[in-house]
């Protein structure tokens, strides 16, 4: 997994710089084709220049606009530009130039602005890299022209002071570009490490947080980086320092360091050169851009802790943890770093939040669980107990007196004890992992419940039919047909120990998209009269709680029809998976 998603932030890196290089590319082209263009208007407009050489310049100047034009619309039309043509019109362009310079009037001709064009291609295609090898070969054709043309061509027109005022420009201008490259790749780098920002997911938030604060430091070139935070449901203060790979993380009263930083500095991100001067000087965001302040920004106890000297502090605000990131000993500190250091704030809150999320998640699905295996032990064991207490406290009354009637009930409740240890097996086995997305259990709902319908008729005397209208070859997931069980359980349960019924009825019927479950009796009732579905029980606060959880768990529908000569329950239980996927 790590290699792949390695392999995957490179081929987006590898995109994003082709991109880059296509759009570089037709601004250069525009560029060149507008110089090209314009200097042959210049030449034009002024016959008298160039001196040398005439001929020849106008017409390499007109092949170089033409060539200029032809690249231009070549790169509009083409959707990706590969290196080799950068590398090759580069070359193409630097020769162009040096032939310009000698065949107009050398060292002195205003063609020199050329070898700037070339040094900021340079600087737009490949940063500092390219600058590095472009300047020195625009120097050295520079200065070979000028040597040639004072030492070897003895030229009245040669003005030492130009040449030595235009070389030292050229000189001047390539290390400025070359500053821009390094901090342009400096940047970018930095770019690219927050677009490929990936972490494995952790399972402890000590082994997350000190990824954190090793990508922090990495990203921003820190020596050492250190998190103060609080999290929303927990009464500490937590502190977690890096530094050259050794990481510490403590706990502390949230009290210790009250106030992390100055109030001034509380709601706002700072960098300081050096906290250890007498009075400090601050450079803090603000809505109107940046603004210095005067003081100490940070605790005198977490400043004389880790011994701080140069910081930059960016606030933590997330849902799950809220504090400050530190970057520490860090030198020769920017606004653009305070940038930066907000956005790797902005990943290091997400990446909590994400954490602390997916605890809370399996915290609730812990929970739900425990209730829908109360819940089942309710209706299933518990109502099996209930029978079985009720049998022999019948057959203890007749031991005496009727031994042969007695002996019968203990079989009936022993029979009973076997099912329910059955079914906590089967519970078991249900709480046992199983492969993601492969159902496991087998159920036969015919047979488990032909085993519940004799169990109910042993240990409540309560005759009960069952009509199962289920197509052959017809597929029914054995979790739902556990819960199918459940709820025929729970609804017997019921009629047997409230309705005063002689006898019941259940019918399944299977339908393409559902199953049709029908529970009737001919008892008294619910303590209600009329026909009720979920929404009506739900806002009457009628109806069996349990029967009606594990309904809406399923993303069921239930209608009652109670009166005073029975009852019926009317049940559709979605067949459909993206209907029950986390149902059950």
């Amino acid at each position: 997994m790590r290699s792949w998603r390695s392999g995957q932030a490179g081929l987006r890196s590898a995109i994003a710089r082709t991109w880059s290089e296509t759009r570089v590319e037709r601004l250069i082209a525009v560029a060149r084709t507008c110089l090209a263009a314009f200097s042959l208007l210049a030449i034009s407009l002024d016959p008298a220049e160039p001196k040398r050489y005439a001929e020849l310049a106008y017409a390499l100047l007109a092949i170089y606009a033409a060539y200029s034009g032809l690249l231009l619309i070549w790169v509009e039309r083409v959707d990706l530009v590969s290196a080799r043509f950068a590398r090759t019109t580069h070359a193409a362009d630097l020769g162009f130039f040096i032939l310009f310079q000698y065949f107009t009037q050398g060292a002195v001709s205003p063609f020199f602005v050329y070898f700037i064009f070339s040094l900021l291609c340079a600087t737009l295609r490949w940063r500092l890299s390219g600058v590095l090898w472009t300047a020195p070969v625009a120097l050295v054709a520079y200065l070979s022209l000028g040597l040639f043309a004072d030492y070897v061509l003895h030229d009245r027109d040669f003005e030492m002071h130009r040449f030595i005022i235009r070389a030292a420009y050229l000189a001047v201008t390539a290390g400025l570009l070359a500053w821009l490259g390094a901090y342009q790749e400096r940047r970018q780098t930095e770019i690219s490490k927050l677009a490929e920002w990936h972490l494995r997911p952790a399972g402890e938030a000590a082994t997350l947080v000190r990824r954190l604060l090793e990508r922090a430091a990495d990203i921003l070139a820190a020596p050492r980086v250190l998190m103060a935070w609080t999290e929303a449901e927990e009464p500490w203060l937590w502190l977690a320092s890096w530094a050259g790979g050794d990481f510490l993380l403590d706990r502390e009263s949230p009290t210790t360091f009250e106030p992390l930083v100055a109030e001034p500095m509380a709601e706002t991100d700072f960098f300081c050169s050096d906290l250890r001067l007498a009075t400090p000087t601050v450079v803090h965001a603000s809505s109107d851009g940046f603004r210095r302040w005067e003081g100490a920004p940070v605790h005198p106890g977490l400043l004389g802790r880790f011994s701080m000297g140069p910081v930059l502090s960016v606030r933590l605000d997330g849902q799950s943890v809220t504090g400050r990131l530190f970057v520490l000993d860090k030198h020769a500190m920017t606004a653009d770093d305070l940038r930066a250091g907000q956005l790797v704030a902005q990943q290091m809150v997400a990446s909590m939040d994400n954490f602390y999320l997916g605890l809370q998640l399996q915290r609730g699905a812990l929970t739900e669980e425990r209730i829908r295996l109360a819940r089942d032990l309710h209706d299933g064991l518990l109502q099996s107990l209930t029978g079985m207490a009720l049998q022999i406290e019948a057959t203890r009354r007749t031991l005496g007196s009727e031994a042969v009637g007695a002996e019968a009930r203990l079989r009936e409740a022993q029979a009973a004890i076997v099912d329910a240890q059955r079914d906590v097996r089967f519970l078991i086995e249900e709480l046992k992992p199983t492969a993601l997305g492969v159902d496991t259990l087998t159920f036969d709902l015919n047979g488990r419940l032909t085993e519940l319908v004799e169990r109910f008729e042993a240990l409540w005397r309560l005759p009960v039919s069952v009509a199962l209208n289920i197509p052959a070859g017809a597929a029914i997931p054995s979790a739902l047909g556990n819960q199918v069980y459940r709820i025929v359980h729970e609804a017997l349960a019921n009629v047997a120990r409230h309705a005063k019924a002689s006898k019941a009825l259940v019918k399944l019927d299977y339908q393409p998209n559902e199953l049709q479950l029908t529970v009737t009796d001919d008892g008294q009732g619910f303590p209600f009269q009329g026909v009720y579905d979920q929404t009506r029980l739900a806002q009457a606060g009628l109806g069996p709680a349990s029967l009606m959880e594990r309904v809406a768990k399923l993303r069921g529908t239930l209608v009652i029809t109670s009166s005073a000569t029975g009852a019926c329950l009317d049940i559709g239980l979605p067949l459909l998976m993206e209907n029950r996927d986390d149902a059950y």
